[in-house]
C-alpha cells in the first residue's frame, strides 16, 4: 500500500506512464498501445483545465475518455468523474459501456464497486466516484462538486448549449488545492455553430485537432466510402475524416478562418492612419462596457495603465474619463461610441467636455445609433447590419482580397485581456448570420431573439467585445481616402475644378467639423 500511495504524484505528473502502469491490456486483451494523439489529449488535461478535441470519426476519442476516467480516480481521493455526452443513447450504448471495458482490465479495479452507471470506491463511495450524467435535461446535470472534478463530454458536438451551460456550472473553482477540470471531445458539427465549435476557437480552451488522415485506426476503405459518397470537399468529408468545421455555410457572416488571418497579420508601422478609439457602453447586468482602438492597422483594446479596457458595472462619468485619457494617449482623430441607450449620454458628456477644453478639440466625437438608416438603404436594414457587413469586408480574404484589410489581436493578446467567462472576440465575431429580406436589404443578427428560430444557437448575451470593434472599422477606412496625396491635375480645365471643389470643401468644413460625415 505505501509503494501504491508514492506512485500516486508520479502518476498525477505523467498520466501517460500512469495509465501503462495501472492497465494490465486493452478491453480485447492485446497489448495497450497509446496512439500520439491520445498522448496528445491525456497531457493536455494534466496542463489545462478546458480541453476541446475535435476530429475525425474513428480515432480513439471514446477510448481515450475511459482512459481518462480511470487515470483520475487512480491520482485523485477525494475525486469525481462527471461522463457525459451528447445525447442519451451515445451515453449509455457507447460512452459508458467503453469506460467499463477499460475498467475490467485496471488494475485497481478491486478497490471500486462497478455499478450500472456509476464507479464508486469501496473505502469512501461519496467523494470518491465516477458517474454518468443524462443529457437531456439540465436539471439531470446540476449540483456536481468535489475538490478534483473532472467532466468529460463526449460527441460533445451533440449537447444543447443549456445542458453545457447547466454542466460546466459545476465547475466552480472555489475549491481549494484542487483540480476543476473539462474535456469536450467530438467530431466537429457540419457548421459552424453550438457551443462546442465556438470552444474550439475560444483562447480559454486548448483545442486539439485530430485527422483521421493521421490516425492508424481510421481504415483507407472507410476513408474512400466517404469521399465516394459525399465527396471530398463535402461538409461530411471535412467533419468525418479531416476533422475541421466546415465553413462557407450559409448565413455565416465571418468565416473563422478569416479571423485567423487577421490574427496572422500583426501591425503595420508603415499604416499612417490616425488611432480610432471605440467604446461599447454598458453600465449594469452581465454587459461590459468594451473601449478598444484601431492603429497602425489593427485593433486591441486599449491598456490603460492599471488595466485593459474591459469594465463591468461601471459609472458613465468613469467610461468618459477612460475615454478621455485614451484619445490623448494615442492621439486618436475619432472616437466612435455606440450612441444607443446608455451611449447616449457619454456622447453628450464628450461633447460638454470638448467645448470646455477639456477633451482635445482635433477628435473628432462620432456617435453611431445601431437603430438608424443606414448609409445605403438600398443594401441594409439598418446601420448595425451595415456596421457588421463593413467589418466583415475588413478581413475577408478571397481572390480579389488575399488578406484582410486590418489584423486582430491574437490569442495569446486576447488571454492577456482577462476577460470574463463566456466573453470571447473571436467567438462573438464567427457567430452572426445574415440573411436577406423581402427587400433584398442584408440583416445581421448576431444574439438570440425571442421567437426567431434561426436564431436559436446565437448567444444571449450582447457581442460587447465584437461591438466595440465593429463601431470603428468603417471610420478608420474612410481616413485612407483622406490620406492619399492628391493626383496632378493633368491639364487647365482639370486644374480649375480642383479649385472649385477645394472651394466647396472649406465652406463644407465650416458648417461641419467633420469631413466623414453626411
Amino acid at each position: 500500500m505505501t509503494a501504491l500511495i508514492d506512485l500516486v504524484p508520479t502518476w498525477r505528473e505523467d498520466p501517460v506512464q500512469g495509465i501503462r502502469d495501472t492497465f494490465k491490456s486493452d478491453p480485447f486483451g492485446n497489448p495497450l498501445i497509446l496512439d500520439p494523439c491520445q498522448i496528445e489529449i491525456v497531457e493536455a488535461v494534466r496542463d489545462h483545465d478546458r480541453v476541446a478535441v475535435q476530429s475525425g470519426r474513428g480515432v480513439g476519442k471514446t477510448a481515450t475518455a475511459g482512459l481518462l476516467t480511470h487515470w483520475w480516480l487512480s491520482t485523485r481521493n477525494p475525486g469525481l468523474v462527471v461522463a457525459s455526452a451528447g445525447s442519451w443513447a451515445h451515453l449509455a450504448d457507447k460512452l459508458w459501456p467503453e469506460i467499463g471495458a477499460w475498467g475490467r482490465q485496471w488494475w485497481l479495479r478491486d478497490a471500486f464497486e462497478y455499478q450500472v452507471m456509476g464507479i464508486y470506491s469501496n473505502s469512501s463511495p461519496e467523494i470518491w466516484r465516477a458517474v454518468a450524467a443524462s443529457s437531456d435535461k439540465a436539471v439531470n446535470v446540476e449540483g456536481f462538486h468535489n475538490p478534483n472534478l473532472l467532466l468529460i463530454i463526449d460527441e460533445a458536438k451533440g449537447m444543447p448549449d443549456e445542458i453545457f451551460a447547466a454542466l460546466v456550472a459545476s465547475l466552480s473553482g472555489t475549491e481549494k488545492a484542487g483540480a476543476q477540470k473539462v474535456v469536450a471531445l467530438s467530431t466537429p458539427p457540419t457548421a459552424d455553430v453550438g457551443w462546442f465549435a465556438k470552444a474550439c476557437s475560444n483562447p480559454r480552451w486548448h483545442t486539439i485537432h485530430v485527422s483521421g488522415l493521421d490516425s492508424p485506426r481510421v481504415s483507407k476503405e472507410y476513408i474512400e466510402d466517404i469521399a465516394e459518397t459525399f465527396g471530398e470537399n463535402s461538409a461530411e468529408y471535412k467533419a468525418y475524416i479531416l476533422g475541421v468545421i466546415p465553413e462557407g455555410i450559409t448565413g455565416q457572416l465571418i468565416r473563422k478562418s478569416w479571423v485567423e488571418a487577421a490574427q496572422a497579420l500583426g501591425e503595420n508601422k508603415d499604416d499612417k492612419r490616425p488611432a480610432v478609439i471605440t467604446c461599447d457602453v454598458a453600465r449594469m447586468g452581465d454587459d461590459l462596457c468594451v473601449i478598444g482602438k484601431i492603429e497602425h492597422g489593427k485593433y486591441n483594446l486599449v491598456q490603460f495603465e492599471d488595466r485593459w479596457g474591459w469594465f463591468a458595472e461601471t459609472d458613465l462619468m468613469q467610461v468618459v474619463k477612460r475615454i478621455t485619457l485614451a484619445v490623448k494617449h494615442h492621439h486618436a482623430a475619432a472616437v466612435c461610441i455606440d450612441d444607443t441607450g446608455l451611449g447616449g449620454g457619454v456622447t453628450d458628456r464628450l461633447r460638454e467636455l470638448q467645448s470646455e477644453g477639456g477633451f482635445p478639440a482635433r477628435c473628432t466625437i462620432w456617435p453611431v445609433n445601431f437603430g438608424a438608416a443606414p448609409r445605403r438603404p438600398d443594401r441594409f436594414r439598418i446601420r448595425k447590419d451595415e456596421i457588421w457587413w463593413s467589418a466583415r469586408e475588413a478581413i475577408r480574404i478571397g481572390e480579389k482580397q488575399p488578406k484582410p484589410k486590418l489584423a486582430l489581436p491574437t490569442k495569446a493578446e486576447m488571454r492577456e485581456w482577462r476577460m470574463p467567462r463566456g466573453s470571447d472576440l473571436m467567438t462573438q465575431l464567427i457567430s452572426p448570420i445574415w440573411e436577406s429580406n423581402m427587400k433584398e436589404q442584408v440583416q445581421v443578427y448576431d444574439k438570440r431573439l425571442t421567437g426567431k428560430e434561426k436564431t436559436k444557437s446565437l448567444p444571449l448575451k450582447s457581442p460587447d467585445l465584437a461591438h466595440a470593434f465593429i463601431l470603428g472599422v468603417d471610420y478608420y477606412q474612410r481616413q485612407e481616402a483622406a490620406l492619399e496625396p492628391p493626383k496632378p491635375p493633368t491639364n487647365q480645365e482639370e486644374a480649375l475644378q480642383r479649385m472649385m471643389q477645394d472651394a466647396l470643401k472649406s465652406a463644407q468644413q465650416g458648417r461641419s467639423r467633420n469631413p466623414y460625415r453626411r
